[in-house]
Order: C-alpha cells, then sequence, then structure tokens
C-alpha cells in the first residue's frame, strides 16, 4: 500500500453559543416558510411574496456565514501546516 493513500479529516468542536445561534437561524428559517406557506393558502399573495422574500435573504445570509466561517478556518488549517513545516 503506498503511503500517500490516506486522508486526515480534522473535526472543530463548536462552542454552545455557535450551536444556539445555527438553532435560531434555523427556527428563523421555519418561521417564515411557515408563514409564507400558510399566506399562500389563504390567498395573500403579497404577503406571501414578503415572507419567501424574508426567508430567502435569511437563508442566504447563513450560507454566507456558513462559507466565510468554512473560509476561515481553511485559511487557519493552512497557516497551521505552514508553521508546522518551519519547525
Amino acid at each position: 500500500m503506498d503511503e500517500n493513500n490516506y486522508h486526515i479529516i480534522k473535526i472543530y468542536k463548536r462552542s454552545w453559543l455557535e450551536w444556539l445561534a445555527w438553532l435560531l437561524w434555523f427556527l428563523m428559517e421555519v418561521f417564515w416558510a411557515q408563514n409564507a406557506i400558510a399566506s399562500y393558502r389563504e390567498y395573500h399573495a403579497r404577503a406571501g411574496l414578503t415572507f419567501w422574500a424574508i426567508f430567502v435573504l435569511i437563508l442566504l445570509a447563513g450560507a454566507i456565514v456558513f462559507v466565510m466561517r468554512r473560509i476561515k478556518i481553511m485559511h487557519l488549517l493552512h497557516e497551521q501546516e505552514i508553521d508546522n513545516e518551519k519547525h
């Protein structure tokens, strides 16, 4: 077996505050989606469209936060690898 045939998986812990923030984000998404669906079922198209717009904006905000955090972690990992190579 070749020595380069392996992968390293690193798992980083999240603080309870970060888990709470993601839970709050998820609950807000559920709330706005439920309101949007209910508005459309009651034939309130304008309110439903507003709720869907808010849902999408919050969804995009969560995706941006996730991607930016991911980039930050990858950058920190890269710096650690460079520091390890120096020593």
